[in-house]
This record gives structure tokens, sequence and C-alpha cells, in this order.
């Protein structure tokens, strides 16, 4: 619990953010855990000025941006060798996003492992010649283009 807090904490520390992680192991298998994070403001609309809130009080990006910050934090201290999200940083605004990018590359870099990461953004931010990261970019969706039929059987082609 202590070195994922800490990582948890490292994470949120690169936008200025404080954390604070609560764990109820409960009994077989009903623990929970709880994030609460001081966003850069201070405080959200919701929250009390110079508060910690739940997560779940955060605005989008804020909430996008921590649970970013949770789940390198649980990268950090454990040995999966995969890890895939899916629009991840589609609240966050665009100063967020390079942070979090930036963050994602530096930590997946130092546990090599292999990641799949959607995004509906550009990924202008993200390097195009580094040998760890093979970035592909798929070609938008025309309009009328009919969807992928899964469900034919035919081997004729």
């Amino acid at each position: 619990k202590e070195a994922f807090a800490f990582y948890f904490n490292r994470n949120l520390e690169q936008r200025g953010f404080k954390g604070a992680v609560q764990v109820n192991y409960g009994n077989y298998g009903t623990g929970e855990m709880l994030l609460k994070v001081t966003p850069k403001s201070h405080g959200t609309s919701q929250g009390p000025p110079g508060g910690e809130v739940t997560v779940d009080r955060l605005s989008g990006g804020e909430r996008s941006y921590s649970t970013l910050c949770m789940v390198l934090g649980l990268k950090e201290v454990t040995n999966s060798p995969f890890l895939g999200m899916d629009e991840f940083d589609v609240f966050m605004d665009d100063q967020n996003r390079v942070v979090s990018m930036d963050m994602l590359c530096r930590i997946l870099k130092k546990k090599p492992t292999q990641s799949v990461i959607i995004s509906p953004h550009a990924m202008t931010h993200v390097p195009d010649h580094d040998p760890e990261i093979k970035k592909h970019k798929m070609a938008p969706r025309e309009m009328g283009q009919p969807t992928l039929d899964l469900h034919n059987n035919n081997d004729s082609d």
C-alpha cells in the first residue's frame, strides 16, 4: 500500500495535485480503495477550496488525470506484462494530455510492457522516431462506410 501511495502521489505531483490512499481490506476479498485528491486549483466547483475530495467529485479532466495516476501507480508496483487503455484522455485539456502522455511513455519505457493505448486525439507530442514506441494512426471512418462484418463465415476469399 505504501509503495502504491508513493507512486500515485509522485504521478499526481506532475500537475501540482496531491493525493491520499485509504485501503479497507475487508473480509473475503470485499475490500475497497478510496482515493482522495487535492487538485492544483485547490478545489473544484463541487469541492471546498483547498480541500481534499474523492475522485468522483473532480471535474472530468481532473478525474481522468487522477485515474491515470492511479493506474500508473499500480503499474509501478506490479509486474503485469500488459497494459491497455482506451480513450483515457478524452476529457483532458491539451496541457493535461501532454503531461499525461509524457508520464505514460516514461513509465512504460522504465517497466517494459506490451501496451495498447487508444485515443481519439492527435498524438503529435508522442515521439515518432523512438525505437521503443510504435505509433499507429487509423484513417478516419468515412460517412456511409459500412461496419466490418464480423459474422461472415465465407472462407472462399
